[in-house]
């Protein structure tokens, strides 16, 4: 009896399994990944979509931190704010506890405190973060 197969045969077999090996990527868990990119920044509110309306905040002054430790906090115009948070799979966010010293006599600061409230889901990048609520708005903020 012959073998059908050729030495080459089993020579290219052996180096398509190698370079095949070879490009195997290890693809990185968003979720890691969102933890990476939230914490150890400040970020600054750029724009709030709620309801109708798209109210432009980035002369606002409104900064948000992320702590490990899985709690927020931040300033606005006249006061400070902090919350607890947490990140959840598939983007899910949660953000409870919410205080703050902020006056809420300033429409831009009670809409976000408003939202901040509820917030459900959170995107994040190297650079830009944005936070979904449960009533159909977005707030989206820039690292600076």
């Amino acid at each position: 009896m012959t073998n059908r197969f050729s030495p080459s045969f089993f020579v290219s077999l052996f180096l398509l399994t190698v370079f095949t090996s070879a490009c195997i990527i290890v693809v990185e868990e968003d979720d890691d990944r969102r933890r990476r990119y939230i914490h150890g920044s400040e970020w600054t509110l750029e724009v709030v979509f709620y309801r109708t309306e798209t109210i432009q905040a980035a002369d606002r002054d409104i900064t948000v931190s992320f702590s490990e430790d899985g709690r927020l906090t931040g300033t606005s115009q006249c006061g400070d704010f902090s919350a607890n948070y947490t990140l959840e799979e598939n983007d899910g966010f949660s953000i409870t506890d919410v205080t703050h010293s902020a006056c809420s006599d300033i429409a831009m600061t009670r809409v976000f405190l408003d939202q901040l409230d509820a917030v459900n889901t959170a995107k994040v990048t190297d650079v830009a973060l944005e936070m979904g609520t449960s009533n159909n708005g977005r707030m989206a903020f820039t690292k600076r």
